[in-house]
């Protein structure tokens, strides 16, 4: 018997069973782990991680150690700048001594010294200034520094073709009574070009009536102002602050000061570490940089004190290489320039040399060798790139610095019979 259907179609339609969501019926896992709790630092924990703190160059001590002498006569140059209303060049250049390498305290004392000036401005004991500081060996090319100067003195980017000329105008033309400008040129060398036209402005600004300009450079080469053209010369200033390098008791003041509020190392092994450095070059970063790793060391053993053991082997992981071994595989362009460059520094008493006349020395040094063709500028940057990643050199945009001393680098070539006329030389 066939069942009768309703006319109401509604009815004949299965009303939905309401049901919940499977994401209601049950909660989904979350993938991320469970928070972990705190981890509690023990005291001697938390001791080693001042102490690492501390060390780290990227600390700005309180007190600045070692340079007392260099700091009352940088402050007594820049304050009387700063008073005189005499006009004309004001330049400072700052150098290592002649065995000296970089880490000499020179854009450390400068800005402390800079620091407290700027605090003195603030209570109105020195007249109002601008600070504008250039790192030269960021510069993508020597002439980018008139940018940096129309920015900061102009307030306005200018383009290729005028930027000179503004700053020109900027300082030369009548203009109202305005503060102050203090420059720093960090690492000057790098704007040491053939015809030097960089340097004459520079240079030149402050000797307007109302340049109201200050420019202080930093250099790290023995004879900076006697490669100058004449005319370049002409505006320098004569005011120079010679930085040596730093003495073992220097460096273990340094030392001490950073971490004057722990108790991580031992006596020794501070004297240890001043005495390994101060003979090897002087360099300040490089005894911070020892002794931030040995903590870094000595924490994860069970030792209470950084031992004369540690920073032996912070230092041997840091700065020992088997370059003996690694040289006389080299092209020999890279030997060639490798040794022009230790030329340079030992005839000349700095550490560090530019771009520009490495490559003019280059080429001309290739040219007069048999059976050698001239490198191209790229192909002298690529060599110098695989010389710093050897860590032979130090490079810092355009200007290269020695890391392994002249007779070490003698020593790994004494048996390469084509460069037997370069190394008589020294």
């Amino acid at each position: 018997m066939k069942r009768k259907l309703r006319d109401d179609s509604y009815h004949s339609v299965k009303k939905p069973k309401l049901s919940r969501s499977k994401s209601a019926q049950k909660p989904i896992r979350s993938l991320d782990p469970p928070p972990r709790p705190p981890v509690e630092t023990t005291d001697r924990e938390a001791l080693f991680l001042r102490a690492i703190d501390s060390l780290s160059l990227k600390t700005n001590p309180s007190l600045l150690v070692g340079r007392e002498a260099e700091q009352e006569e940088l402050t007594r140059f820049l304050r009387g700048a700063l008073g005189t209303k005499k006009t004309g060049a004001s330049l400072c250049i700052l150098y290592p001594d002649m065995c000296g390498m970089p880490g000499t305290g020179k854009t450390a004392t400068y800005l402390y010294v800079l620091g407290k000036l700027q605090a003195e401005m603030e209570l109105g004991l020195v007249p109002q200034f601008t600070f504008l500081h250039v790192n030269c060996m960021k510069l993508p090319k020597p002439d980018a520094i008139y940018h940096q100067f129309a920015e900061v003195l102009l307030g306005k980017k200018c383009s290729e073709s005028k930027v000179v000329s503004e700053l020109n105008r900027h300082f030369k033309a009548p203009q109202e009574p305005r503060n102050k400008v203090v420059v720093l040129v960090d690492e000057i060398d790098a704007l040491l070009t053939k015809k030097q036209e960089v340097l004459y402005h520079v240079f030149d600004w402050p000797t307007q009536a109302k340049s109201e300009l200050i420019i202080t450079g930093i250099s790290n080469t023995m004879d900076l102002a006697e490669r100058f053209l004449p005319r370049v010369a002409s505006r320098l200033g004569r005011h120079r602050i010679v930085f040596a390098p730093y003495r073992k008791v220097e460096l273990e003041a340094l030392v001490r000061q950073r971490l004057q509020e722990t108790n991580v190392f031992s006596q020794e092994a501070v004297t240890f570490a001043a005495t390994k450095i101060a003979g090897f070059s002087g360099d300040a970063r490089r005894a911070l940089q020892t002794c931030h790793l040995a903590a870094q060391l000595c924490m994860k053993d069970t030792s209470e004190q950084v031992t004369i053991e540690h920073i032996q082997h912070a230092h041997q992981e840091l700065y020992s290489f088997s370059f003996t071994k690694a040289l006389p595989r080299l092209p020999y362009l890279s030997k060639l320039l490798l040794l022009r460059l230790a030329l340079k520094v030992k005839v000349r008493g700095g550490i560090s040399v530019g771009l520009a006349e490495l490559v003019e020395d280059m080429r001309t040094l290739a040219s007069d060798v048999v059976g050698t063709r001239t490198p191209t500028r790229t192909e002298i940057q690529d060599i110098l790139a695989v010389l710093g990643a050897l860590k032979l050199l130090l490079v810092e945009g355009q200007v290269y610095k020695m890391m392994v001393s002249i007779d070490e680098v003698c020593q790994a070539l004494q048996r390469e019979e084509r460069l037997a006329r370069f190394l008589s030389l020294f």
